[in-house]
C-alpha cells in the first residue's frame, strides 16, 4: 500500500497535465505593431502576440518594419453619386500613436526620435528590422509573433531568386535577432499570396536548420481574395501551404477593421483543416468589433488579430469561462 499512494498521486498530477495540454490555447493578436515602443501598450491591453510589417531592400536584406499608407488610421471616402462614405473609426493602436504616445525611436541604438502628426504619419510609423526583433525579443509574455511580409511591393514581380533569398534571409534575421535575444514564443512567416510561394519556400528551407525550427511556422493569409467558391478557394491555399510546410502550415485570412466583410467561409475551412491536422492553427484579421470576435471564437478560430487588444481580451475571458481554453503561453504548442 506505500506504493500505491505515490503512484496514484503521480497519475493524478499526469491526468492533470494531459488535460491542460489539451486545453483550446487562444491568441490575442495586436495588429500593426511596426514600432517596438507600442509592444509594451499591446501586452498592457492582453495581447500575447504581435503582427508587424515586414519591408524588404531589393536584393532580399530586411530593412524595417513598416506598414505605409494606405492604413487603418487614415480615413477612406468613397463618394457614389456624390455622397461621401467614410469608412473610418479610430482604433486602439491608431488613437494611441497619434494621441496618446506620438513619439518613437526609430532605431533603438539611435538618438533620432520621431513624432507622429496625423494618420499618414502613423500610418509610417518605422523601426529597423534588427532593433525590431531585439526589442520584441525583450518582452517575455509575447507567445506569438506574426511577420506580415510585403514581398509584392518590395520586389520585382517574376523575381523567385530575391524571394527565395528573402525567405532565407528572414529565417537568419530571427535566428540571431529574436531567438537568440530570448525570445522564447512562436513565430509565424506569412505572406498575403501564394504567387509569392518562393519567399515561403526558401524561408522554410532555411528553417529546417535552425535550432529553433519548432518555433517556426508558415502561413498565406490572404490568398485569393473572390466573392465566389470562396470555399474552394480556402481549400486550395490550405494544400499549397501544406505541401510546402509540412507540420508547419497555418491558415490565415482577413480584411481591413475599416471594411468589415465577413470571411467566415473561408475561416470555417481553416477550422475543418486545423481539425484534420492540415495546419496547426488559424487566425482571422482585423477584427474590432466585439460581437465579430464572439462569432469567430465560437466558430473555432483561435488566433484573431485586432486593433483593439484590451477589447478582444474581455471577449476571449468570457468565451474561456463557458467553453474552457485559455490565452497561450510562450513553450505552448501552437
Amino acid at each position: 500500500m506505500k506504493y500505491c499512494r505515490p503512484l496514484v498521486f503521480a497519475l493524478w498530477s499526469l491526468l492533470l497535465s494531459m488535460q491542460a495540454l489539451a486545453q483550446p490555447l487562444y491568441y490575442n493578436i495586436a495588429h500593426a505593431i511596426n514600432n517596438s515602443r507600442y509592444i509594451g501598450w499591446a501586452v498592457a491591453g492582453g495581447a500575447n502576440g504581435i503582427e508587424a510589417d515586414l519591408n524588404f531592400a531589393q536584393d532580399g536584406a530586411l530593412t524595417t518594419f513598416q506598414h505605409r499608407t494606405m492604413c487603418e488610421c487614415q480615413t477612406i471616402g468613397i463618394k457614389p453619386f456624390d455622397i461621401s462614405i467614410h469608412l473610418f473609426k479610430e482604433t486602439g493602436i491608431c488613437k494611441r500613436m497619434m494621441h496618446e504616445d506620438p513619439e518613437y525611436k526609430p532605431d533603438s541604438s539611435s538618438s533620432v526620435t520621431l513624432r507622429v502628426t496625423d494618420a499618414a504619419s502613423a500610418c509610417n510609423v518605422y523601426e529597423n528590422a534588427t532593433s525590431y526583433l531585439r526589442n520584441l525579443a525583450a518582452h517575455p509574455s509575447i507567445a506569438l509573433f506574426i511577420i506580415d511580409s510585403k514581398v509584392a511591393r518590395s520586389f520585382n514581380k517574376n523575381d523567385d531568386v530575391v524571394r527565395g533569398a528573402a525567405g532565407r534571409n528572414v529565417v537568419a534575421a530571427i535566428n540571431q535577432h529574436l531567438f537568440g535575444a530570448g525570445y522564447r514564443g512562436k513565430v509565424v512567416v506569412g505572406v498575403a499570396d501564394s504567387k509569392d510561394h518562393a519567399y515561403i519556400r526558401g524561408a522554410v528551407e532555411a528553417a529546417k536548420s535552425s535550432p529553433y525550427r519548432d518555433r517556426i511556422y508558415f502561413s498565406f493569409d490572404e490568398d485569393g481574395g473572390g466573392w465566389v467558391f470562396v470555399a474552394k478557394e480556402a481549400r486550395s491555399t490550405i494544400a499549397l501551404i501544406n505541401s510546402i510546410a509540412g507540420n508547419k502550415a497555418v491558415y490565415g485570412y482577413g480584411i481591413s477593421a475599416n471594411l468589415e466583410r465577413r470571411v467566415g467561409a473561408k475561416m470555417e475551412v481553416g477550422v475543418a483543416a486545423e481539425k484534420a491536422g492540415q495546419v496547426q492553427g488559424n487566425y482571422v484579421w482585423t477584427i474590432d468589433a466585439a460581437s465579430s470576435m464572439d462569432d469567430y471564437l465560437k466558430m473555432g478560430v483561435r488566433g484573431i488579430m485586432t486593433n483593439w487588444p484590451s477589447r478582444l481580451n474581455e471577449r476571449i475571458a468570457a468565451y474561456i469561462r463557458l467553453r474552457g481554453g485559455r490565452l497561450a503561453e510562450p513553450g505552448d504548442p501552437f
